[in-house]
């Protein structure tokens, strides 16, 4: 479907001459991944309100598309592959968030924040075959991925102290 929609999008480009045919392929691909962005983002935000966490669904894009950007890693093969595991990675942080006692949630939370931080700082940023660095890239996108790292933790920190 998002193949399909991308076609169109790509085709109505091209026919109206706001971009030429020789570039049609990179638009197509351009298309498929800004409508396979918006539809994972309104499906989070859909299942944070169905949850009735629609709060938590607007923090978790705020901190993960970041992270995710700068830091690299797993690239799905599938845009519906990418998708599952997005939503799948935001339910999972649900029914930990929502199950948690309070009494270690202070603890686990400080847990998650270092192991975190190790692997960005130990790993970060990852190449895929999908998508190589060029140039200083590596270096800034290491630099851009601790620095947004850090940051996150320390408002999540900082969040405790209130």
């Amino acid at each position: 479907m998002i193949g399909y929609l991308a076609d169109r999008i790509t085709d109505y480009f091209v026919k109206e001459e706001i971009i030429s045919s020789e570039d049609r392929s990179v638009y197509k691909y351009g298309s498929e991944v800004t409508i396979s962005t918006i539809v994972g983002i309104s499906v989070i935000i859909l299942i944070g309100l169905i949850a009735g966490q629609a709060l938590d669904s607007i923090l978790f894009l705020l901190c993960f598309i970041p992270v995710r950007i700068y830091t690299g890693g797993y690239h799905a093969d599938t845009y519906l592959k990418c998708n599952l595991s997005f939503c799948a990675v935001f339910i999972a942080y649900l029914i930990v968030k929502n199950n948690i006692p309070a009494q270690i949630e202070f603890i686990l939370s400080a847990v998650f924040i270092a192991a975190s931080l190790l692997t960005v700082f130990l790993l970060a940023p990852i190449e895929n075959d999908n998508k190589p660095f060029y140039g200083g890239e590596k270096v800034r996108y290491r630099r851009i991925s601790i620095a947004v790292s850090l940051i996150l933790s320390l408002v999540s920190a900082g969040a405790y102290m209130l």
